[in-house]
């Protein structure tokens, strides 16, 4: 059962990126666009929580989901400053730019909004690359990210429907067409997303 108040998460994180879009000229439509899909990510899981009647607390579900993209908008510096802050390794900020927001947005939320339970911290934390040995809660915000109800594209339409049979499926499925199609750039493999799919 719920027992955070909902508006009141919800309220900070638009804050946080309207802040965001005065310091680096993000337009509204392009945060109130994440802010929609981030509501959306909180929504999903609730649902898939319910359909699978997974043992999961509601009050970490709205954490993690409302806030997985909540340092979307932080600049190079403000990572910096938060690996510089909590003496994490230098070489994280070598990770995909556009990682960063799940890597380190889990210090960005404990800094900023003095949020800490570890469970939230690492689905925050593995939402864009999945890990070894996930809690429902990670899976949840991994997949719910993926299937909201916002992504409107065929693959996406695809993945939700899976989500809502098989969610186990869906997971491995996106972490291995994540793997194939970065693969296909020549990019560079997370290796927390190699791990989750060896596991």
């Amino acid at each position: 059962m719920l027992t955070l108040n909902i508006e009141e998460l919800k309220n900070n994180l638009l804050k946080k990126y309207q802040d965001c879009a005065k310091k680096y000229k993000i337009s509204t439509d392009k945060y109130m666009d994440r802010y929609n899909h981030s509501i959306g990510v909180f929504n999903m899981a609730m649902e898939l929580k319910n359909l699978y009647n997974l043992d999961v607390d509601d009050d970490k579900i709205a954490l993690a989901s409302i806030y997985h993209d909540y340092a979307k908008f932080c600049s190079m510096d403000d990572y910096k400053y938060i690996v510089k802050k909590y003496d994490l390794d230098i070489d994280i900020l070598k990770t995909p730019f556009k990682v960063l927001h799940s890597k380190l947005g889990c210090y960005v939320v404990m800094d900023e909004l003095t949020v800490y339970d570890e469970d939230v911290f690492n689905a925050i934390k593995t939402h864009t690359t999945g890990s070894d040995n996930m809690s429902f809660l990670q899976e949840l915000i991994y997949i719910s990210d993926l299937v909201e109800m916002g992504r409107k594209e065929d693959y996406f339409i695809q993945m939700r429907r899976m989500a809502k049979k098989n969610i186990k499926k869906a997971i491995a499925t996106s972490l291995r067409d994540t793997i194939i199609r970065l693969s296909a750039l020549g990019s560079e493999l997370d290796k927390d997303t190699v791990a989750a799919m060896i596991e």
